[in-house]
């Protein structure tokens, strides 16, 4: 199967850079922590995850529609992230079209005091992608 002159076999081929987000400010008095990810790629792959923090699960989708989700969640409140820094380099992603490549991120927080959550929007220039 082919998309755009792609084969679909030759997704993870190309050159492959890790994904690093931008410091992300919680309130540790709060007991603000990270909760979830999720992460979306336009005409790319996630062609890998070298950490997952413990009790923590991973999805990855697609590609459906030229589109990756690569979804993460704590398992429960105790494995919940005092830091965003913990995924830094550890989720590699391939472009496979660079004239439609995108990428963005939503993290998910929470306040020890509160179930109510908080959502950080990334877009591509705010995240980077290193070789």
């Amino acid at each position: 199967m082919a998309n755009a002159g792609v084969c679909w076999d030759d997704l993870g081929r190309g050159t492959s850079s890790q994904l690093f987000f931008p410091p992300l400010q919680l309130s540790r008095d709060a007991g603000e922590r990270v909760t979830a990810i999720r992460v979306t790629i336009t005409c790319g792959y996630v062609t890998g995850v070298s950490r997952i923090p413990g009790d923590w699960w991973i999805e990855i989708r697609g590609p459906i529609s030229a589109e990756t989700t690569l979804s993460a969640s704590a398992g429960h409140g105790a494995s919940y992230l005092w830091r965003l820094e913990t995924w830094n380099g550890s989720i590699s992603i391939t472009p496979y079209d660079m004239s439609c490549f995108d990428a963005s991120a939503v993290v998910i927080s929470e306040r020890g005091d509160s179930d109510e959550s908080k959502q950080h929007v990334y877009s591509r220039k705010q995240l980077k992608l290193k070789q």
